[in-house]
């Protein structure tokens, strides 16, 4: 089942309205059109729009319900948002299978750097080792936390990879989710509105608690990071059995890259319903 990837995570009242303009690709072995998706944030609402007959979205925090409109038709679906973002018992399944996956490996992974460490004669070579440990040591950890609680649990990485991205540095992040790698995020803390962005989503959490695989990823980048996401590649689709690497070749990724960001009011007549809309 496709996961709904997005905004409702960055969604939150804001000092001043956002909008913003993505470029979206699918990576994935079935080939996809490319779409644009266009984002509208206002005080506890928040707008979706995708080209290409897609639908629209609209989230109303405030009445804690989210509309679907129809791309051809007067009609739009409503639903609870946290009915919304809820894991199914089969995803949660899932979940739980993929955890003791990466456990395994994980406790695998440690037990051969132990004993590589043990052979190791180099003093100078022996911090590395240590190092990736301890990082494996901390992700075993993680791990126990997301099985005991029942709830899927998320840490960010950062890379050295680094880009321009709206003609701002950004660097590249590793988000994991239970373990295995779910999204990859270039992050730009160099702009104007940052900050703001951060009090947004930070009051939107407080405000809702809906936990699930993209609301941990969200709040792992507003923990580890000090900016804002302008490119995502998110795991959409998981196609089959994680492979060595926690990926299989099924999986089909979600890339987004903002090419417009704007501050400024949105009207609040794009968080309404249209005129003559029936409810499905």
């Amino acid at each position: 089942m496709r996961t709904a990837i997005a905004v409702l995570a960055l969604a939150a009242p804001l000092l001043a309205d956002v909008a913003y303009r993505e470029a979206c690709t699918y990576e994935s072995l079935v080939k996809q059109d490319p779409f644009v998706r266009k984002t509208y944030f206002g005080k506890e609402k928040v707008r979706v729009e995708e080209t290409e007959g897609r639908t629209t979205t609209i989230y109303r925090l405030d009445r804690g319900v989210l509309w679907i409109l129809s791309p051809k038709m007067p009609t739009y679906f409503e639903a609870p948002l946290k009915a919304a973002a809820a894991a199914s018992a089969a995803e949660v399944a899932m979940q739980k299978k993929n955890l003791e996956v990466a456990k395994a490996k994980l406790l695998k992974e440690i037990e051969d750097l132990k004993e590589k460490l043990k052979k190791e004669k180099n003093a100078k070579l022996k911090p590395p080792i240590e190092t990736e440990i301890k990082k494996r040591e901390d992700r075993l950890g993680n791990i126990e936390v997301a099985l005991t609680v029942g709830k899927p649990v998320a840490w960010a990485e950062p890379t050295e990879e680094k880009a321009q991205i709206l003609g701002h540095p950004t660097v590249k992040w590793n988000v994991y989710v239970n373990g295995f790698l779910s999204q990859q995020a270039w992050v730009s803390d160099e702009f104007k509105g940052v900050e703001e962005y951060r009090k947004h989503v930070d009051a939107m959490y407080k405000k809702y608690d809906v936990v699930n695989d993209e609301s941990a990823m969200q709040e792992a980048l507003l923990k580890e990071t000090k900016g804002m996401p302008l490119k995502r590649r998110v795991l959409a689709e998981r196609g089959g059995a994680p492979g060595e690497d926690g990926a299989s070749p099924m999986d089909v990724w979600l890339v987004s890259e903002i090419v417009e960001l704007a501050f400024n009011p949105v009207a609040p007549s794009l968080f309404e319903l249209p005129p003559g809309a029936k409810k499905r």
